[in-house]
């Protein structure tokens, strides 16, 4: 809450752990409010400061934001248009084409409705394993926590080993997928501003797999030398981001949108022939 009043500097007073309530804007005379939430301050010399023992924080509003002190993090992540089909639906990849943002453009065809749609999805440039005219399903769906979506773009040619696999995660509070799991693990650190005005703590991820353990940063990837949801020989973990969103404004994308901890993810799996 930012308070001013005539001989004081702005001054912002924040305090956690309690339900949403509407603070009055006037009060009659004689009339306390309600008491759950209140905060009682008083003036020291020219600045306000807390009854001791409220647990408040009272601070002078800055006109700037200071350097982050946290931890450097990526701001990639795993973004895709909605795509909704009938499960096991077969599409024959026609192109593939990336944007200048980075961004990835794929026209597909249904083959058995033979109309062609159109897929949109933002994920690192080496993530898609397949080639024009490669046989795919394709599923847009809640992750396997249900706390994020997940888009999997499967390969049908072939063996199963030596099929291609794209799967992202985006939100998700934690990664499970068949054998592999990654945890989201913020920092302690006073927060990083994002552009839209979102205040984040970023996060640490540690990835567990029968054959790998290990700690990621956000941009880091882990290559993991079997197949993962039974396609292909070898996969590769990208952990895109993660961070707990501590101050979420409406107009930020909807994963800062939301406070809590979200992550996204990218695992990719490599058939035999494949470039990792």
């Amino acid at each position: 809450m930012l308070l001013q009043a005539d001989g004081l500097d702005d001054t912002v007073v924040a305090w956690s752990s309690l339900a949403p309530q509407t603070v009055p804007a006037t009060l009659a005379e004689g009339d306390d409010g309600d008491p759950i939430g209140r905060v009682t301050l008083f003036r020291r010399d020219a600045e306000l400061v807390p009854v001791p023992g409220t647990g408040v924080e009272v601070g002078t509003l800055a006109e700037s934001v200071r350097p982050s002190l946290c931890p450097s993090a990526t701001d990639a992540s795993a973004e895709w248009s909605a795509f909704t089909a009938p499960f096991g639906r077969v599409y024959r990849v026609d192109t593939i084409d990336l944007g200048p943002d980075g961004c990835f453009g794929l026209r597909v065809t249904d083959v058995m409705a033979r109309s062609m749609r159109s897929l949109f999805l933002c994920a690192p440039s080496s993530a898609v394993p397949f080639a024009p005219g490669a046989n795919v399903t394709i599923e847009d769906t809640p992750d396997e926590t249900n706390t994020g979506r997940m888009l999997r773009i499967a390969g049908l040619d072939g063996e199963p080993a030596s099929r291609s696999s794209l799967t992202l995660f985006a939100g998700v509070e934690r990664l499970s997928f068949r054998e592999l799991s990654a945890s989201i693990d913020p920092v302690e650190c006073d927060g990083e501003r994002q552009s839209c005005g979102a205040l984040t703590l970023p996060a640490l991820s540690t990835v567990t797999h029968p054959t790998v353990r290990t700690a990621l940063h956000a941009g880091d990837v882990v290559a993991i030398d079997t197949p993962i949801g039974g396609l292909g020989t070898r996969s590769r973990l990208v952990y895109a981001r993660g961070e707990r969103v501590i101050f979420a404004p409406s107009a930020c994308e909807p994963a800062r949108a939301a406070l809590g901890v979200h992550g996204d993810f990218v695992l990719m799996t490599y058939g035999n022939g494949g470039t990792p």
